[in-house]
């Protein structure tokens, strides 16, 4: 493409070429953090969300019984 230019033409385009290159080039860096970030993000919410819904040992046995004993008064 360059080629076919004069000396001139291609002084005054190379430095617009450069210039989209590198914006380019922070381009993909950008969204190379965002897609970072969002799977960071989606990581942790899934952590949170799985402790959220575990219930620990204890808890679960108190409610059973708590249960159980509703069941006994209701009859």
């Amino acid at each position: 493409m360059l080629k076919e230019l004069t000396a001139e033409e291609q002084a005054i385009i190379r430095p617009v070429l450069e210039r989209d290159l590198e914006f380019q080039r922070r381009e993909k860096a950008r969204v190379r953090l965002l897609k970072t970030s969002v799977n960071l993000y989606k990581s942790e919410s899934i952590a949170h969300q799985s402790s959220t819904y575990s219930m620990p040992e204890s808890e679960s046995s108190e409610s059973m019984t708590s249960y159980q004993s509703n069941i006994s008064s209701a009859r």
